[in-house]
C-alpha cells in the first residue's frame, strides 16, 4: 500500500507544483498591521451578517453581508487599497470575495483572517 502511494505522489507531483504556482495567494493583514497601515484610506470590508456587524466590528469597517456582495456596484474603487475580513481563519468568504475582487481588476485588495474576537483580545492584552 505505501508503495502505491508513493508512485501516485510521485506521478502528481509535478501536477500539484504546477497548481501551487498558479494559485494566487492574497497578501494577509495582521492583527499587528491594523495599527501600522494607514487604515484611513484602507476600505475594510466585513463580510458577516449585518447583525454580528451590529454587536462589534472592526474600527472604519463597512458591511456587506457576503450573501450580498453585488461585485458591479461596489462602493470603492479598483485602485484603492481593500481589506476584507469575516469570522477568521475558518471562514473562506474573504479569500473567495478577495480572490473575486482581484479577478475584477481590483488591485490593491488583503484579507484579515483573523476573527474579531482575536482582535479585541489582541487589543486588550496590550
Amino acid at each position: 500500500m505505501l508503495v502505491l502511494l508513493t508512485n501516485l505522489a510521485e506521478k502528481s507531483l509535478p501536477e500539484m507544483r504546477n497548481l501551487e504556482k498558479s494559485y494566487d495567494t492574497l497578501p494577509q493583514t495582521e492583527i499587528s498591521d491594523l495599527k501600522n497601515q494607514n487604515m484611513a484610506t484602507t476600505y475594510i470590508l466585513d463580510l458577516r451578517p449585518t447583525d454580528e456587524f451590529n454587536n462589534v466590528h472592526l474600527p472604519g469597517a463597512h458591511n456587506i453581508p457576503f450573501n450580498e456582495i453585488d461585485f458591479e456596484n461596489l462602493p470603492f474603487k479598483p485602485n484603492q487599497d481593500v481589506m476584507v475580513y469575516c469570522r477568521g481563519r475558518l471562514c473562506g468568504y474573504a479569500d473567495c470575495v478577495g480572490k473575486e475582487l482581484k479577478a475584477k481588476g481590483y488591485k490593491h485588495v488583503s484579507v484579515f483572517n483573523h476573527s474579531v474576537a482575536e482582535w479585541q483580545n489582541e487589543k486588550a492584552a496590550k
